[in-house]
């Protein structure tokens, strides 16, 4: 029996402030309810002109340290990834996100600010169904011991493995075979407290090319030597591989349709994400609109 998707937007406005982590400049945030069809669209209020920025994977310009989408006229939006991952944890559909800067604020670097701000403003079932595509065969892509993969599946799960290509110390080890059910688990709950992290050394070197500028303890899990330098630890021992699920969630989140399938990865990443969803709809066969 096919499953039925109703549209979802908000029911009232909501608004955040945070710091870009890539600028380190304070950011205001509004999540504003959608009409029917409308989808989910990135708008700059700093921008005067074009600054449309639609929510879909054709459209990622950039995966190296966060997930970046550019319109056809170059104005760009970074960092969606998190805030993709609370809206497809509630399933929302409709949404203009009105945004001051060229990036999405970090936050606490999870998503669980976001799905208070959704909670706050309250879920509107709109009266229209989503389109949803079945995955028909599995699709695989690769970078080097890394891949993504979709496969047939009833259910909407997420699986990873992540062991950081080796480099996690063995105090910090994360478990095998992690999974989250999209359909059937709370996604605030379990996975949206997972912050983003970075090895030390990674860190330094990043922030001495002029990046991560808003980047810190407050919002970026740094793991050294055995251990990790935030002083309040691990939120979950797990807590790599459950983020690693959030930025699955979300950049998955940038297919506009209900994806049926089983999303499994080994140390997984925004690169392959996006590599999967073009993958999967440049074949036909691996797929159908449902």
């Amino acid at each position: 029996m096919k499953k039925i998707y109703r549209q979802k937007t908000l029911q009232a406005p909501v608004r955040l402030q945070g710091i870009g982590v890539h600028s380190g400049t304070s950011i205001n945030l509004a999540l504003m309810p959608a009409s029917v069809d409308h989808g989910i669209k990135f708008q700059r209020t700093d921008v005067d002109a074009h600054n449309l920025i639609e929510a879909t994977y054709n459209l990622v310009s950039d995966t190296k340290m966060s997930t970046t989408l550019t319109n056809e006229n170059g104005v760009s939006i970074s960092t969606v990834e998190h805030l993709m991952a609370a809206l497809s944890g509630y399933g929302i559909t409709n949404c203009l996100i009105q945004v001051s800067g060229s990036e999405i604020p970090i936050m606490d670097g999870s998503a669980q600010n976001f799905c208070h701000a959704i909670q706050t403003a309250g879920i509107k079932t709109q009266e229209k169904s989503t389109q949803s595509v079945k995955v028909l065969k599995t699709i695989r892509v690769t970078a080097g011991t890394s891949w993504a993969e979709l496969s047939p599946s009833s259910e909407r799960t997420f699986t990873i493995n992540f062991d950081f290509s080796n480099r996690l110390p063995s105090t910090l080890k994360q478990s095998k075979d992690i999974t989250f059910n999209l359909e059937d688990e709370d996604f605030h709950l379990l996975f949206a407290k997972a912050r983003t992290f970075g090895l030390f050394e990674d860190a330094q070197k990043v922030q001495a090319m002029g990046l991560a500028k808003g980047a810190s303890l407050d919002n970026t899990i740094i793991i050294k030597d055995e251990g990790v330098l935030n002083p309040e630890g691990l939120r979950h021992p797990d807590e790599f591989s459950h983020h690693k699920i959030l930025d699955a969630i979300g950049d998955l989140a940038l297919c506009d349709q209900t994806i049926m399938g089983a999303y499994t990865a080994y140390n997984g990443s925004h690169d392959l994400n996006n590599k999967l969803l073009r993958a999967l709809f440049n074949t036909p066969s691996a797929w159908k609109n449902t």
